[in-house]
């Protein structure tokens, strides 16, 4: 497919998932964390026009509440295909792309490329030791998380793994601040949440998972996050979406449970709402299809 129609296709994607949420793009602008320009950048995209970034479109789909591997896929798909026009340089390229060195791209290594500081955060993630949710190591601050699993339960056997090599799920924390107030919402906090959801679930065990978590700073987190996510596909950020979500209002009990809670069930809050628009069985199929898809590492 031409980069044209790759790009248009991505910018009509978001613009139906902002119109069925009846949002307008200050909405969205405000809900991504994103700048208004790279949101508009991403809902205008075509041929000759500035190519959005993995990082803003990742912040996007995770704002609509969408699985964003499938449009991540399409972006990098269009990146990839030789264009006339020059698309503005974005983070996550793969290697020998402009920018990134390799022995026969002739191009000069720039450690300070912010595509090679993004890889660094990657790497530095990989190489923290993993450690129990329950662990008391976490702190307050921005950063980026790998959850693990290494128990025996039948459907993530492919993953499980003691050496934590395919994260089952990667997210990330931005702190909330403002020049009088630090909210108290960082790693700490998002693990604690996660610990809470795992131990709500009849079918799954605490004690079967390890997490590797990094405190960076806020402004390499969107990109690394899509980098991480673009190459490990973790399935319950792909396929079972909804692990990472919180309770809401009243207003929510009449939309759909999530994905994660239909397959695993058990969280307090989930239970009143509507059944899934997928069933435990047809998840389960997913999942499966997944790792034959996309065998681990």
């Amino acid at each position: 497919m031409a980069e044209e129609d790759d790009l248009t296709v991505l910018a009509m994607e978001l613009n139906r998932l902002m119109a069925a949420k009846n949002w307008q793009i200050a909405t969205l602008v405000r809900e991504s964390a994103r700048g208004r320009t790279a949101v508009s950048q991403a809902l205008n995209a075509r041929r000759g026009r500035p190519v959005p970034s993995v990082g803003t479109v990742v912040a996007i789909c995770r704002a609509l509440g969408v699985d964003d591997q499938p449009l991540v896929d399409l972006l990098r798909r269009a990146r990839m295909t030789p264009s006339t026009t020059t698309p503005v340089p974005t983070v996550g390229d793969r290697p020998g792309a402009a920018g990134v060195a390799t022995a026969s791209s002739g191009t000069v290594f720039n450690p300070l490329d912010l595509r090679n500081l993004v890889r660094s955060v990657e790497r530095e993630l990989e190489s923290v030791p993993p450690v129990p949710l329950d662990a008391e190591v976490f702190s307050d601050d921005d950063g980026l998380f790998a959850l693990y699993y290494t128990g025996k339960h039948p459907l993530y056997r492919p993953i499980s793994s003691p050496q934590c090599v395919t994260p089952i799920y990667l997210g990330s924390v931005r702190v909330a601040r403002s020049p009088s107030v630090v909210s108290r919402s960082g790693l700490r906090v998002r693990a604690a949440a996660h610990r809470r959801s795992i131990e709500q679930c009849s079918d799954l065990k605490t004690a079967d998972f390890r997490v590797r978590a990094l405190p960076t700073v806020a402004m390499f987190i969107p990109e690394a996050e899509g980098l991480m996510r673009s190459r490990h596909r973790p399935v319950w950020n792909a396929v079972v979406t909804g692990f990472g979500n919180h309770p809401g209002g009243t207003g929510r009990l009449g939309a759909p449970r999530s994905d994660w809670d239909e397959l695993h069930p058990g969280r307090q809050w989930a239970a009143p709402m509507a059944s899934s628009r997928r069933t435990a069985g047809e998840l389960r199929e997913a999942v499966e299809r997944h790792f034959s898809e996309h065998p681990p590492a």
